[in-house]
């Protein structure tokens, strides 16, 4: 049988926030420049109180910052695996922020929001891990309003960063597991989504236009 990569998630939620979002976690600068830039735009278009949602929050970020940025919106952290899902309420009730609800939801099947619900959405370090890039995408372009802005952060090209090195390392165990296809072990280890023409392909393929795309780059450790 195959790892069950959900069950693993949620394990490993309390030292994945500790590591990655608590204090200042080795994500905080990426999420941080995702919640500036999500901000920014809605901010600019002149919502007062916008309807966000964030995918793949893991222990609560970028949810938590914008959150935090936006004290009048609404903002929604959800994650696939519940572990993360409660981590990121455990990170918002230490901030003290009262804006924040958190489901547990799946990417590629959004089936609990409605068509049309959110001024903003925001993706941090997650759409590459996605199994079906492209339904995640056609879901964020379903549930967002039609002058709704998306900002999403992928990372770059394995061999140029730190954080898909690692977690390509940690890939590889998981998918030499005992029972584990060989499908699945030929995928690659770190589809990070680095090549800048593959990513404005694939967003222009769920319906996003208007695109913006820049290269941002800090210390993972």
């Amino acid at each position: 049988m195959a790892p069950d990569l959900r069950k693993l998630w949620s394990q490993a939620a309390p030292a994945y926030a500790a590591s990655s979002h608590d204090g200042a976690g080795q994500l905080m600068p990426l999420n941080e420049e995702v919640a500036r830039a999500l901000v920014a735009r809605l901010q600019a278009s002149g919502h007062s109180a916008p309807h966000i949602l964030d995918i793949a929050s893991g222990s609560g970020e970028p949810a938590c910052t914008i959150a935090q940025m936006l004290p009048s919106a609404e903002v929604i952290a959800t994650d696939y695996a519940a572990g993360m899902v409660e981590e990121a309420r455990r990170r918002a009730q230490a901030l003290n922020l009262q804006n924040m609800s958190f489901e547990v939801a799946d990417a590629t099947n959004l089936q609990q929001f409605a068509d049309g619900t959110f001024d903003g959405i925001s993706c941090a370090s997650g759409l590459f891990l996605f199994p079906d890039q492209p339904r995640a995408l056609q879901e964020f372009k379903r549930v967002l309003k039609s002058e709704g802005f998306l900002v999403v952060s992928v990372w770059g090209l394995p061999e140029e960063t730190d954080c898909a090195r690692l977690v390509g390392g940690v890939n590889q165990q998981l998918l030499s597991s005992p029972g584990t296809s060989s499908q699945e072990r030929n995928k690659p280890l770190v589809p990070t989504l680095g090549n800048r023409e593959h990513f404005q392909s694939l967003l222009e393929q769920g319906g996003f236009d208007q695109l913006s795309i820049r290269q941002v780059g800090y210390l993972f450790w």
